[in-house]
């Protein structure tokens, strides 16, 4: 993202505190107004002196910010002549997510700084980081670039919906949308997703429900598949409020692509984290979102029972396999593009 910025347009470091101190500006004006009410549930916390307080704002809103301040930040990736700071910092929600997460369209997240939690696993420096389930919206309508990670993380299960809408645009180093746990609920581009590794739209365990790329989305993925749900344990998983489900399939939900899917090996992976999976690696029946009568193996668990669709007018574009199912098949696979 240093080069991008900085050697392919010429945008220097003030022009980036100066789009960083107005986009803070706007949006203080804006809740303040009340632009944001109904989006935003009150809750009550303790402050850092441990005094109760109401919570009825967006602290990613600094209303606080100068362009003084911002200047004497340090550059995140380049120390002698680097231009991005944690004033372009993403998204961080150390726990779930119950509400509304949004990037606006317009709105801009450049990330690969420290996120301020103490952890540096997968989905740390993403640039919209969920820590623990997310049964809310998190939807990107404007800019990601994720310079060391994921752009959208979900380090749970999902029951509620994770977007990139059709003015959004993810370029990340892995997942541009990613879940490590179980997906129960919608995953949707119609935007432009482009990873450089490991896949475009990322499940780390099964699906139930619905993961769609629409007819405006596009996915590219340098190495790696387009949409991937692995079905393998969940390691990475912190703060998780929901139990892990047992299955029966990796996939008893809906895979569709409408829009357009190029990718360095599988346009659509079902249940390829299926193989290296066995009794012997000592897997229990509380370590993984994935529980098929206590053996997480390819032998007890059907890979897909449910549908993976590459719908009429759908682009598929793979250096390996168009649709890849690692295991059996007790569903329906169709391609109509």
């Amino acid at each position: 993202s240093e080069m991008v910025k900085r050697d392919s347009h010429g945008i220097t470091h003030e022009q980036q505190d100066q789009f960083a101190y107005r986009s803070q500006m706007r949006a203080s004006e804006a809740m303040k107004a009340g632009a944001f009410k109904d989006e935003i549930g009150p809750l009550t916390g303790h402050d850092e002196d441990g005094a109760l307080k109401l919570y009825d704002f967006d602290e990613v809103v600094r209303p606080e910010t100068t362009l003084e301040g911002l200047a004497k930040l340090k550059p995140a990736f380049d120390p002698k002549s680097g231009t991005i700071t944690a004033g372009f910092a993403g998204i961080a929600v150390g726990g779930s997510n119950t509400g509304v997460i949004t990037n606006l369209q317009g709105g801009t997240i450049t990330s690969g700084v420290d996120s301020g939690l103490e952890d540096d696993g997968p989905g740390g420096d993403s640039a919209i980081r969920v820590a623990g389930d997310n049964s809310g919206t998190v939807t990107n309508a404007g800019t990601i670039i994720s310079a060391r990670y994921d752009g959208i993380a979900i380090q749970g299960n999902n029951t509620g919906t994770v977007r990139n809408a059709a003015t959004g645009s993810v370029t990340s180093l892995f997942p541009s949308l990613a879940v490590q746990g179980d997906n129960s609920g919608l995953i949707e581009n119609a935007g432009t997703l482009s990873s450089l590794d490991v896949a475009g739209i990322y499940v780390s365990g099964s699906n139930s429900k619905d993961i769609t790329n629409t007819a405006t989305g596009s996915i590219e993925v340098t190495s790696g598949d387009g949409i991937t749900v692995l079905g393998r344990s969940r390691v990475f998983g912190k703060s998780l409020d929901t139990p892990e489900p047992e299955v029966d399939a990796i996939n008893s939900g809906t895979i569709a692509n409408s829009g357009s899917i190029k990718a360095g090996y599988a346009g659509i992976s079902v249940g390829s984290g299926l193989a290296p999976v066995s009794v012997d690696d000592g897997i229990g029946a509380d370590e993984g979102p994935i529980r098929a009568k206590d053996v997480p193996s390819a032998e007890s668990l059907v890979a897909n029972s449910g549908t993976i669709e590459n719908a009429q007018g759908g682009l598929i574009e793979a250096g390996g396999l168009g649709i890849l199912v690692g295991g059996d098949n007790a569903g329906t696979i169709d391609n109509a593009g």
